[in-house]
């Protein structure tokens, strides 16, 4: 069976845990890279559900989300033209919207600039070098992608780089046949290299790279998505 996702998200204060979401549900799962070895934790459950925050947004799917590298447990989820901020504790009902819903473009100039009306996928950077930016990160749309910093709840945002053609700067991601992406998911939280799962229809690759730089490098893949994730299959 082919498999593919939405969006996906490190499940904050959880080792080896996230949700991955596609369509109108999603599920929570640990997995060990580069064995066999995972577990489901929770569903497939319907969104609705169990995010109050995204019902009461009038979302019933999500594109991307993107966590705070400070606060983990604070996060934007996208969906189409909107967005929604707000924290959460995972495993339990506590959640607490902080702003939203609201069009994308209204309130991220960079994004607007760009031409980005939807958010595909994101990479958050665990550092930024400019001390005045609490956040840092990359945001894709279609064939396009944009490096962003900025301070949530602020209008302070700069344009790091881009937009450009996603296949024009990562190599690892032309060469597996990647123009657009459905979601990312770190595997680590380096200040320096950073290591992602990125995923593209039915198809994933695992690689790390250096933000800022040409330097990367393929830990595995590409490879399909239902070979090698067992409890992915169940979404």
């Amino acid at each position: 069976m082919s498999v593919s996702i939405n969006a996906a998200l490190r499940v904050p204060g959880y080792q080896g845990e996230g949700y991955f979401f596609k369509g109108q549900r999603y599920l929570r799962m640990w997995w060990k890279p580069g064995t066999p070895e995972e577990r489901k934790v929770f569903g497939p459950a319907k969104i609705t559900d169990e995010w109050k925050i995204i019902r009461d947004a009038g979302f019933t799917s999500v594109d991307a989300m993107l966590p705070s590298t400070n606060d983990p447990q604070k996060v934007y989820a996208f969906s189409g033209n909107r967005y929604v901020r707000f924290s959460f504790v995972p495993g339990t009902p506590q959640e607490s919207k902080i702003f939203g819903p609201a069009k994308i473009v209204d309130e991220w100039k960079s994004l607007r600039d760009a031409g980005f009306e939807k958010v595909d996928a994101v990479i958050p950077i665990p550092s930024t070098k400019k001390e005045e930016y609490e956040e840092e990160a990359y945001f894709f749309s279609g064939t396009q992608y944009i490096r962003v910093r900025y301070t949530p709840g602020t209008p302070k945002e700069e344009v790091v780089f881009g937009p450009t053609k996603i296949t024009n700067e990562w190599k690892i991601l032309r060469d597996a046949g990647f123009d657009t992406m459905d979601a990312f998911i770190p595997n680590s939280n380096s200040n320096t290299d950073v290591e992602v799962y990125g995923f593209r229809g039915t198809k994933y690759v695992r690689f790390r790279f250096t933000p800022g730089t040409p330097k990367e490098e393929v830990i595995f893949g590409p490879a399909g998505i239902s070979e090698n994730w067992a409890t992915l299959r169940e979404l």
